[in-house]
Formats: structure tokens, C-alpha cells, sequence
């Protein structure tokens, strides 16, 4: 019985790399959440300050700027909203 408990390990090392592993998996998945909401957030936030007509968040309001008539749009939202520039 007393070599049961001395061939025992008192620390077990394959325990300890799978909760290391998944710590670190953990840390990365939030990072990568984190790091897309601050890519869409700041794409939103363009978006809402280019002057223009209305878009989607996916695609913005590019296709419609690239009219013929995109520098009316422009002085339309001027107008209304005044300068962009702070």
C-alpha cells in the first residue's frame, strides 16, 4: 500500500496544460470579439458622418455617391446637416 500512494504524482502537468490551453483560447476568441466590434463600430461611425444618402451598415452609401449626381447629394446634406468637419 505504500507504493500506491509514492507512485501517485502530487501535481498533475497534463491538468495543468489543458487549462492553461483553454485560458489561452479564451484570451484569444475575446480578443478577436473585442477587436470586430471596434472594426464595426468604427466603420459604423464613418459611415454616419459621410455626407450623402442613407446605407446599410454592411455597404454604405458608396454606390449611390458614385452618381452622376453626387455633388448635389453633397449640398443636399449640407444643407440639412451642415459641415462634417470639426
Amino acid at each position: 500500500m505504500i507504493t500506491r500512494f509514492h507512485s501517485m504524482k502530487l501535481f498533475n502537468t497534463e491538468l495543468l496544460a489543458d487549462v492553461f490551453s483553454s485560458c489561452i483560447f479564451t484570451a484569444l476568441l475575446t480578443g478577436i470579439v473585442l477587436f470586430l466590434m471596434y472594426k464595426i463600430f468604427q466603420y459604423s461611425k464613418r459611415k454616419i458622418h459621410f455626407p450623402g444618402p442613407k446605407g446599410t451598415w454592411y455597404n454604405g452609401n458608396l454606390t449611390e455617391l458614385l452618381a452622376d449626381n453626387a455633388h448635389e447629394y453633397w449640398l443636399k446634406w449640407n444643407r440639412e446637416h451642415g459641415q462634417i468637419f470639426e
